[in-house]
């Protein structure tokens, strides 16, 4: 039976190989794709998701625009990151589909609240702003849904779990901590996938990995090395974040977690937006405060990449 998934998103250069991978994952059901503001402004991630839909030949799917900041505070994007498109500067033609109508939140209500319950998993890559408005209308999605599965965070289970916008806290969740909180906090089945998995040198796309896309003389393969060759100059291997929270619905075998209590700090002059995983296990059980969150904390890197590119570069 496949998985009825909606993607919550920020196009963005990794969330776009996402959609790719999610494309070409007969796994999985894409109910639709809700978009956001956050590696770029609302209206070029709506549109990169247009477009990948349209390059993947899957403009059935519809897609929902979103928030388009935060809930509190303004929106800092990363075009020095992800290019003045969003996708590398990659020079996608305009979509020829527009966007659906209504809001990307609205979406999410209507589908979560028609569907059974535990049928719809929500895949989160992006800013959570538009899961949390969400969550504060219908505080039932909560409970209704399969899983919420998120790429953010850092949360100090491994070396590389600590911050990129700052030294304690990543993108996703410095954008809008205070939605992160409410999602954190809602009751949701939450599956995380911070730096400390998604900065793994194993399980990022190394410069051998790079050259064998470029050498495979397909589609999308292509698309891929255009859109990553800025990053092979600035570290290696390139890390694959959101794509990894799109694996673990496709192949949740090859990844493991711990649970823990997570908080999220809203408005430190020096943390916002870290992520306070309780990692204190010599703490008295009546002093603990119950888990709320599956932390990522282990993978097979190479079973990930290897799932990635066979899919997304040679269609497999």
């Amino acid at each position: 039976m496949r998985k009825k998934v909606i993607l919550d998103m920020d196009p963005g250069i990794d969330d776009a190989i996402a959609i790719l991978l999610a494309c070409r994952s007969p796994e999985l059901e894409i109910l639709g794709i809700t978009t956001v503001g956050g590696n770029v402004p609302l209206e070029l991630t709506t549109k990169n998701a247009l477009r990948m839909l349209e390059f993947v030949g899957a403009e059935n799917i519809p897609v929902y625009a979103g928030m388009r900041g935060p809930i509190f505070g303004e929106l800092r994007t990363a075009e020095f990151v992800h290019g003045q498109d969003g996708i590398g500067d990659v020079n996608l033609p305009e979509p020829s589909k527009k966007p659906a109508k209504g809001h990307a939140v609205d979406f999410i209500r209507k589908e979560v609240m028609e569907k059974n319950p535990s049928e719809i998993s929500i895949v989160a890559t992006g800013p959570l702003s538009n899961v949390a408005m969400a969550l504060l209308l219908e505080p039932e999605i909560a409970r209704r849904l399969s899983s919420i599965v998120i790429m953010g965070g850092a949360y100090a289970t491994t070396p590389w779990g600590y911050g990129n916008e700052s030294p304690r806290a990543e993108f996703n969740i410095a954008t809008d901590p205070l939605a992160a909180k409410i999602v954190f906090n809602s009751g949701a089945e939450i599956y995380a996938f911070g730096l400390d998995v998604t900065m793994r040198p194993d399980a990022g796309i190394s410069k051998n990995h790079y050259e064998e896309i470029g050498r495979a003389g397909t589609k999308t393969g292509d698309l891929i090395h255009k859109m990553l060759r800025r990053f092979v100059h600035l570290i290696e291997p390139v890390p694959m974040h959101d794509p990894m929270a799109l694996a673990y619905t496709i192949k949740p075998e090859i990844f493991k977690f711990r649970r823990l209590h997570v908080d999220v700090e809203v408005c430190g002059t020096l943390t916002r937006g870290e992520t306070l995983a309780d990692l204190r296990e010599w703490l008295p059980e009546s002093f603990k405060k119950p888990a709320n969150a599956n932390i990522c904390v282990d993978l097979d890197g190479k079973a990930f990449i290897d799932l990635l590119i066979s899919r997304v570069v040679y269609g497999r």
